[in-house]
């Protein structure tokens, strides 16, 4: 800490409809500690623009990420670099100094979808040997190549390269983990595993400024082989763990912390976060590692959820206020039907209606195309009421995602009693019929039971249009 920034980014988001205002630089600290702070920074965007500087004395790599959209860039210390984001990465970069850029050459399809395909051929060899010979010589045709090239042309230095390129064959070893299962207890598949988890020892320290979840959950797979007796190992009992978490006590000491950390920080966003479980693990962790650095944050997360997990929501009906991060009671009332709630709520108003639930995976996609639903609804005079279908234990979850999704709008939480009604009134066979969009008339009657989905944008537009001019 304490340098002065010798390198800057310029974005400028301004010509693209972004779902949150900020840029979250996911910096290189996992891939070079010459960077001086943690593993990322937020930066709020002011009409979509916005500078990002930074100190690092090596080639470096930033991830810029604002999802769906995103910009990896190679940079060298003192560069200076505009990028503007409206039309395509390579027409849009213009700057001064040493950067290249690097989704060209490590996009996610060459550190997702080419691991994952050549897994899927790995399956069928017969010997662990052929395994091994073609996961390295398939590594050195799609990544190894491309760097040797950034390399000679000089838009990487020796050490970037070197680090770059342990950490990119790191996470191809855990693709190839993540994709045989544990209970792959077959010869050669085991074999191939093992000589992984040996060969890319997550243990390792010279892996030790890498952070993020890969690491995580290669540290965490490596313990469960040990746990299973696939590889030697020693347990370490540290405390930090629950009684039901014998596997992370295989995990050597110096490494526990931050795996405990990681769990903390990350797992509150999750959709299956359990409140409970993680607070004894924080509860263990404060009480052993009081002064740790990541405390304050985890003592800020945890203060949070404390109040949060102590409100119960069942009955909440009202409107998400961004300012106060709550949703603001507009009753309480122990309705006994949906159609009540809408009848009294929405008197002479059209509705949209979407049934979710935090446990919904597929309902996500259609949760982050909320502001242009909500903006085609609002021009068409028709109000729109997130239903969840959880239960009562999951309350605590549901202000979360409403929150990370920003869902603006009204809400309702309704009892475990009134379940049956809402799976009437939508014919569900059961509850993986989620997510499910139905549209009420101003009189509380049902237009739809089921339109097309947010997804589909234009096509769902029409149809409820049409419907309503009926």
């Amino acid at each position: 800490m304490g340098q002065q920034p010798n390198t800057f980014i310029d974005v400028d988001y301004s010509g693209i409809d972004l779902k949150d205002h900020e840029i979250i630089l996911y910096t290189t600290e996992m891939y070079r500690d010459s960077i001086t702070y943690d593993t990322s920074q937020i930066f709020p965007l002011k009409n979509g623009k916005g500078r990002i500087s930074f100190y690092t004395d090596s080639t470096t790599y930033a991830d810029l990420s604002n999802r769906p959209r995103g910009l990896g860039l190679i940079i060298g210390p003192k560069t200076k670099i505009k990028f503007d984001g409206i039309d395509s990465f390579d027409k849009n970069l213009s700057g001064t100094g040493s950067f290249a850029h690097a989704k060209k050459y490590f996009d996610w399809h060459y550190n997702v979808q080419v691991p994952s395909n050549l897994a899927k051929r790995l399956q069928n060899y017969s010997t662990s040997e052929r395994m091994i010979y073609f996961f390295e010589d398939e590594f050195q045709l799609k990544i190894g190549r491309n760097l040797d090239l950034l390399l000679k042309t000089k838009k990487i230095d020796s050490a970037f390269h070197k680090k770059f390129l342990d950490i990119m064959k790191f996470e191809w070893a855990f693709s190839m983990h993540m994709y045989f299962s544990l209970k792959d207890n077959i010869i050669p598949k085991k074999e191939f595993l093992i000589y992984l988890t040996k060969t890319y020892d997550p243990f390792d320290p010279k892996y030790n400024d890498y952070r993020g979840w890969i690491k995580r959950g290669y540290i965490e797979r490596k313990a469960s082989y040990i746990e299973k007796g696939w590889l030697p190992g020693e347990k370490y009992i540290t405390g930090i763990w629950n009684e039901s978490d014998n596997t992370y006590y295989y995990i050597p000491p110096r490494l526990q912390p931050m795996i405990a950390v990681s769990q903390l920080t990350g797992m509150h966003d999750d959709d299956k976060f359990d409140y409970e479980y993680t607070r004894e693990i924080y509860d263990n962790f404060k009480l052993l590692y009081p002064d740790h650095p990541q405390m304050p944050n985890l003592d800020r997360i945890y203060t949070q959820l404390a109040q949060e997990n102590n409100v119960d929501y069942v009955h909440t009906f009202g409107t998400f206020d961004r300012e106060s991060n709550l949703v603001r009671n507009q009753s309480h009332k122990n309705y006994n039907k949906l159609e009540n709630v809408i009848s009294e709520n929405f008197q002479g108003k059209n509705v949209l209606v979407a049934l979710w639930a935090n446990w919904c995976g597929i309902c996500i996609p259609q949760l982050l195309q909320h502001q242009n639903l909500k903006a085609f609804l609002e021009k068409e005079g028709i109000d729109l009421l997130y239903v969840t279908l959880d239960s009562q234990v999951n309350s605590g979850k549901w202000l979360r995602n409403i929150r990370k999704r920003n869902l603006n709008t009204w809400h309702y939480f309704p009892p475990m009693e009134m379940h049956q009604n809402i799976n009437q009134l939508a014919d569900f066979q059961d509850q993986t019929d989620l997510p499910r969009y139905m549209l009420f008339g101003k009189n509380g009657e049902i237009l739809l039971d089921k339109t097309l989905l947010p997804t589909e944008k234009e096509k769902m537009y029409q149809q409820i249009k049409n419907t309503i001019k009926r």
